[in-house]
């Protein structure tokens, strides 16, 4: 039920957006606001995420066990 609800919200979002006001490129894009630094920061946080979760888990140290 609630991703009826988030899925309802978002495409209002969306719908508000291209209808409102013409919208220009830099409206669209997400990542037009982001610094270099920012990126940077960014993708060195996902990989010390894969190096905390996938890794170990790879390596046989995990303790959960698949289905």
């Amino acid at each position: 039920m609630y991703v009826i609800l988030f899925q309802t919200f978002a495409f209002l979002q969306l719908f508000n957006l291209v209808n409102a006001r013409r919208p220009s490129y830099k409206d669209l894009n997400p990542l037009s606001g982001i610094s270099l630094g920012t990126a940077i920061i960014l993708i060195f946080l996902l990989g010390f995420q894969f190096s905390l979760v996938y890794i170990p888990r790879f390596a046989g140290f995990g303790s959960i066990n698949e289905w």
